[in-house]
């Protein structure tokens, strides 16, 4: 534990965040027992239990027994990867689930299994493997999601260089995309972004006026061969071309809409709100008529009105430069090893700075660091707990004013 002049704790440097999922409770005390000297772990007595945990708090393990009762094992994989696809699955088997578990692993949805009953001085070193393994995954997505986004913001000027006066649409469009999906809870905007910015291109170039409800099916074809042409092979462009490929086969029109992917329904949304903008209708007239359509939600059409904030902006840095205040924007990580001492998202304290400047004048720190000043707090805003993210390797606090003046490279 760190502390500031004052003696309140500043931060908090836990072990990562790992959860253990088995229908008997003394499985689960034997684990925690097994694990609490090593990891922060966390236990829920079925699947119910542990989908409930994994939706609240970010994890970089998690264990589950194959053979559970209400939700098997692989059941339990399944919707576990679909709500925390970046955390690392290890599964608990006996010899009679042998099979099963091969399988599992063979289709990518464990990183791991360990048979019944486990070694429990080796045990922590498996889940010690899955702990880098989610923070290597973890690193190469926002290496992807950094190079998408360079390519897009490439992509924006070049096409301003084209057509003239294009660029203030295609950041608008962006804007209402981020707002968008801020209002449907998606984890990560940059893919609704960026098909988004596609479908504006894709509407741009059209030679012809496109007729809004008979195109549209039309408009989202030409939209996904459009991504798929501009952004090639890039590891993130596959999120953006999964959207489309989705969306081509849903229908508002149906009784399914409300059971819509909230990310599906928002660049429908989006599509819709781009064709009316394109054929002449100005943003208050086509909330209008959105809303009169019927099937989206209040929270999204809403979110079209809303005008975010100028960009902020992000540049890179060595550990020398790093100043309280600043927002980092990539994990700053612990050379070789690869402990992350503080995760994207955090804002930068002094406690925080003393620990990351000696650990990089003791072992090294990977440089350089993306930050970027962050937005600004609500009106209330007085009070800012730092965000526990990468599977719980550091938690911040700290109090700071809502207003400030902060250097930009």
């Amino acid at each position: 534990m760190i502390r500031d002049s004052s003696g309140e704790s500043a931060v908090q440097i836990l072990a990562p965040n790992v959860l253990c999922v088995d229908d008997d409770p003394h499985v689960l005390v034997a684990l925690r027992r097994t694990l609490c000297q090593h990891f922060c772990v966390d236990v829920a007595q079925g699947g119910e239990q542990g989908l409930e945990l994994l939706e609240k708090k970010r994890y970089a393990v998690v264990i589950v027994d194959m053979k559970m009762p209400r939700m098997p094992g692989p059941e339990f994989l399944r919707r576990a990867r679909e709500l925390a696809p970046e955390t690392t699955r290890v599964l608990l088997t006996g010899n009679s689930d042998l099979e099963s578990a091969i399988s599992a692993m063979n289709d990518g949805a464990i990183f791991r299994f360990v048979r019944k009953p486990y070694n429990p001085v080796e045990f922590p070193s498996t889940v010690a493997d899955a702990v880098h393994h989610h923070h290597l995954r973890v690193a190469e997505k926002d290496v992807a999601h950094r190079t998408l986004f360079g390519t897009v913001d490439l992509l924006v000027q070049v096409a301003s260089f084209i057509a003239p006066g294009i660029k203030e649409r295609l950041v608008r469009v962006r804007d209402v995309a981020r707002s968008v999906s801020q209002a449907s809870g998606i984890p990560t905007s940059l893919p609704l972004e960026t098909a988004a910015l596609v479908v504006a291109l894709a509407c741009a170039t059209e030679p012809q006026p496109i007729p809004r409800r008979a195109q549209t099916a039309g408009l989202l074809e030409r939209s996904r061969v459009l991504a798929g042409r501009l952004l090639g092979t890039l590891p993130a462009s596959a999120e953006v071309l999964e959207l489309f490929a989705h969306a081509t086969h849903e229908s508002l029109d149906s009784v399914a809409a409300a059971l819509l992917r909230p990310d599906i329904m928002a660049l429908l949304l989006l599509l819709e709100w781009v064709l009316l903008i394109e054929s002449g209708s100005d943003e208050a007239q086509a909330q209008a008529l959105l809303e009169q359509r019927g099937v989206y939600p209040r929270e999204l059409l809403e979110a079209l009105g809303l005008r975010v904030a100028t960009t902020e902006q992000e540049w890179e840095i060595s550990v020398s430069e790093l100043e309280p205040g600043l927002e980092t924007r990539s994990d700053i990580v612990v050379k070789n090893s690869g402990q992350v001492l503080l995760p994207k998202g955090a804002e930068l304290t002094r406690p925080l700075l003393n620990r990351i400047r000696h650990y990089a004048r003791s072992v090294g720190v990977v440089e350089p660091i993306w930050v970027a000043a962050p937005r600004r707090l609500p009106d209330h805003g007085a009070r800012n707990v730092a965000r526990n993210v990468v599977g719980g390797d550091v938690v911040a606090e700290s109090d700071q004013l809502a207003s400030g003046t902060w250097k930009t490279k």
